[in-house]
Protein backbone atom coordinates (compact mmCIF):
# COMPACT_ATOMS: atom_id res chain seq x y z
CA UNK A 1 0.00 0.00 0.00
CA UNK A 2 1.20 3.53 -0.65
CA UNK A 3 -0.04 4.94 2.71
CA UNK A 4 2.67 7.36 3.88
CA UNK A 5 1.92 6.65 7.54
CA UNK A 6 3.52 3.21 7.26
CA UNK A 7 6.09 3.68 4.48
CA UNK A 8 9.09 3.94 6.80
CA UNK A 9 7.92 0.93 8.80
CA UNK A 10 7.48 -1.10 5.62
CA UNK A 11 11.02 -0.17 4.52
CA UNK A 12 12.45 -1.00 7.94
CA UNK A 13 10.64 -4.33 8.01
CA UNK A 14 11.77 -5.31 4.51
CA UNK A 15 15.38 -4.29 5.12
CA UNK A 16 15.92 -5.38 8.73
CA UNK A 17 13.12 -7.85 9.38
CA UNK A 18 13.34 -9.82 6.14
CA UNK A 19 16.96 -9.01 5.34
CA UNK A 20 16.29 -7.44 1.95
CA UNK A 21 18.89 -4.68 1.65
CA UNK A 22 17.72 -3.67 -1.85
CA UNK A 23 14.36 -4.20 -3.43
CA UNK A 24 12.06 -2.85 -6.09
CA UNK A 25 8.80 -1.39 -4.83
CA UNK A 26 5.40 -1.20 -6.47
CA UNK A 27 3.09 0.76 -4.18
CA UNK A 28 -0.44 1.98 -4.73
CA UNK A 29 -3.54 2.56 -2.60
CA UNK A 30 -4.96 -0.74 -1.41
CA UNK A 31 -1.83 -2.66 -2.35
CA UNK A 32 -2.84 -6.28 -3.09
CA UNK A 33 -6.50 -5.28 -3.63
CA UNK A 34 -5.78 -4.48 -7.29
CA UNK A 35 -4.61 -8.05 -7.86
CA UNK A 36 -7.54 -9.68 -6.06
CA UNK A 37 -10.22 -9.12 -8.69
CA UNK A 38 -12.15 -6.19 -7.22
CA UNK A 39 -14.06 -4.32 -9.93
CA UNK A 40 -13.16 -1.03 -8.20
CA UNK A 41 -9.48 -1.71 -8.98
CA UNK A 42 -9.57 -2.96 -12.57
CA UNK A 43 -7.76 0.10 -13.94
CA UNK A 44 -4.87 -0.37 -11.51
CA UNK A 45 -4.61 -4.10 -12.21
CA UNK A 46 -3.16 -3.89 -15.72
CA UNK A 47 -0.61 -1.29 -14.64
CA UNK A 48 0.57 -3.50 -11.80
CA UNK A 49 0.76 -6.53 -14.10
CA UNK A 50 2.94 -4.56 -16.53
CA UNK A 51 5.19 -3.33 -13.70
CA UNK A 52 5.62 -6.78 -12.15
CA UNK A 53 6.32 -8.50 -15.45
CA UNK A 54 8.88 -5.82 -16.29
CA UNK A 55 10.64 -6.10 -12.92
CA UNK A 56 10.72 -9.90 -13.03
CA UNK A 57 12.08 -9.91 -16.57
CA UNK A 58 14.54 -7.01 -16.45
CA UNK A 59 15.70 -7.13 -12.82
CA UNK A 60 15.46 -10.90 -12.47
CA UNK A 61 13.27 -10.86 -9.37
CA UNK A 62 12.92 -14.22 -7.64
CA UNK A 63 10.83 -13.22 -4.61
CA UNK A 64 7.83 -10.99 -4.02
CA UNK A 65 6.55 -9.68 -0.69
CA UNK A 66 2.94 -8.51 -0.47
CA UNK A 67 2.02 -6.10 2.33
CA UNK A 68 -1.37 -4.92 3.58
CA UNK A 69 -2.13 -2.89 6.71
CA UNK A 70 -4.99 -2.38 9.11
CA UNK A 71 -7.01 0.78 8.72
CA UNK A 72 -6.47 0.91 4.95
CA UNK A 73 -8.52 3.76 3.49
CA UNK A 74 -8.82 2.03 0.10
CA UNK A 75 -10.74 -0.85 1.63
CA UNK A 76 -12.86 1.41 3.80
CA UNK A 77 -13.64 3.97 1.09
CA UNK A 78 -13.47 2.33 -2.34
CA UNK A 79 -14.62 -1.13 -1.25
CA UNK A 80 -16.91 0.26 1.47
CA UNK A 81 -15.83 -2.28 4.09
CA UNK A 82 -15.78 -1.96 7.86
CA UNK A 83 -14.24 -4.08 10.60
CA UNK A 84 -14.25 -6.95 11.27
CA UNK A 85 -14.95 -7.89 7.64
CA UNK A 86 -12.36 -5.40 6.35
CA UNK A 87 -9.42 -7.32 7.83
CA UNK A 88 -10.81 -10.67 6.66
CA UNK A 89 -11.10 -9.38 3.09
CA UNK A 90 -7.59 -7.88 3.23
CA UNK A 91 -6.07 -11.19 4.31
CA UNK A 92 -8.09 -13.05 1.68
CA UNK A 93 -6.87 -10.54 -0.90
CA UNK A 94 -3.27 -11.29 0.06
CA UNK A 95 -3.93 -14.94 -0.79
CA UNK A 96 -5.72 -14.10 -4.03
CA UNK A 97 -3.02 -11.58 -5.01
CA UNK A 98 -0.29 -14.18 -4.41
CA UNK A 99 -2.05 -16.62 -6.74
CA UNK A 100 -2.54 -13.88 -9.34
CA UNK A 101 1.11 -12.79 -9.17
CA UNK A 102 2.22 -16.40 -9.56
CA UNK A 103 -0.04 -16.79 -12.60
CA UNK A 104 1.17 -13.63 -14.40
CA UNK A 105 4.87 -13.76 -13.46
CA UNK A 106 5.67 -17.39 -12.74
CA UNK A 107 7.29 -16.43 -9.42
CA UNK A 108 7.19 -19.24 -6.88
CA UNK A 109 8.45 -17.40 -3.80
CA UNK A 110 5.67 -15.07 -2.71
CA UNK A 111 5.30 -14.00 0.90
CA UNK A 112 2.52 -11.97 2.47
CA UNK A 113 2.28 -9.93 5.68
CA UNK A 114 -0.49 -8.03 7.39
CA UNK A 115 0.77 -4.95 9.24
CA UNK A 116 -1.34 -4.33 12.32
CA UNK A 117 -1.27 -0.79 13.70
CA UNK A 118 -1.19 -1.09 17.48
CA UNK A 119 -1.14 2.33 19.09
CA UNK A 120 1.95 3.98 17.64
CA UNK A 121 3.62 0.67 16.71
CA UNK A 122 3.22 -1.59 13.68
CA UNK A 123 3.24 -5.38 14.14
CA UNK A 124 3.84 -7.55 11.06
CA UNK A 125 1.97 -10.85 10.92
CA UNK A 126 2.73 -13.49 8.32
CA UNK A 127 -0.24 -14.57 6.20
CA UNK A 128 0.07 -18.06 4.77
CA UNK A 129 -0.49 -17.93 1.04
CA UNK A 130 0.54 -21.48 0.17
CA UNK A 131 -1.65 -23.53 2.54
CA UNK A 132 -5.05 -22.43 1.33
CA UNK A 133 -7.45 -24.84 -0.41
CA UNK A 134 -6.80 -24.88 -4.16
CA UNK A 135 -10.26 -23.48 -4.89
CA UNK A 136 -9.35 -20.28 -3.05
CA UNK A 137 -6.28 -19.78 -5.23
CA UNK A 138 -8.06 -19.80 -8.56
CA UNK A 139 -8.23 -16.36 -10.14
CA UNK A 140 -11.34 -16.07 -12.24
CA UNK A 141 -11.72 -13.66 -15.13
CA UNK A 142 -14.84 -12.52 -13.29
CA UNK A 143 -13.83 -13.05 -9.65
CA UNK A 144 -16.07 -14.43 -6.99
CA UNK A 145 -17.08 -11.99 -4.26
CA UNK A 146 -14.34 -11.50 -1.69
CA UNK A 147 -16.64 -12.73 1.07
CA UNK A 148 -16.49 -16.27 -0.39
CA UNK A 149 -12.71 -16.28 -0.05
CA UNK A 150 -12.90 -14.78 3.44
CA UNK A 151 -15.31 -17.53 4.52
CA UNK A 152 -12.99 -20.15 3.02
CA UNK A 153 -10.08 -18.72 4.96
CA UNK A 154 -11.93 -18.67 8.26
CA UNK A 155 -13.04 -22.30 7.93
CA UNK A 156 -9.89 -23.77 6.40
CA UNK A 157 -7.42 -25.31 8.83
CA UNK A 158 -4.36 -23.11 8.80
CA UNK A 159 -1.73 -22.21 11.34
CA UNK A 160 -2.29 -19.06 13.34
CA UNK A 161 -0.52 -16.01 11.89
CA UNK A 162 2.92 -15.56 13.30
CA UNK A 163 4.08 -12.22 14.58
CA UNK A 164 7.51 -11.10 13.49
CA UNK A 165 9.74 -10.47 16.47
CA UNK A 166 13.43 -9.80 16.27
CA UNK A 167 16.01 -11.34 18.52
CA UNK A 168 19.69 -11.17 17.80
CA UNK A 169 22.55 -11.15 20.24
CA UNK A 170 24.77 -9.74 17.49
CA UNK A 171 22.80 -6.65 16.57
CA UNK A 172 21.08 -4.55 19.26
CA UNK A 173 18.96 -2.83 16.59
CA UNK A 174 17.22 -6.10 15.80
CA UNK A 175 16.26 -7.01 19.37
CA UNK A 176 12.45 -6.91 19.56
CA UNK A 177 12.51 -3.69 17.58
CA UNK A 178 9.11 -1.97 17.46
CA UNK A 179 8.07 -0.23 14.27
CA UNK A 180 6.63 3.17 15.09
CA UNK A 181 3.73 4.66 13.20
CA UNK A 182 4.46 7.99 11.56
CA UNK A 183 1.49 10.10 12.64
CA UNK A 184 2.98 13.37 11.36
CA UNK A 185 1.41 12.87 7.91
Amino acid sequence: CSDGRVGEQFDDFLQNGLGLPRYDRVALPGGPACMAGHPQATLEQQGVVDELQFLVEVHGLKRLVLLAHSGCAFYATRLELAEPRLELVQKADLVRAAAFVHRVTGLAQIDAYFARLVGTAVRFERVEVDRVPAAALIFHSRPAPAVDIAQTMTTAPAPAPTTFTFRSSDDPLLRAQPWRLNTAL
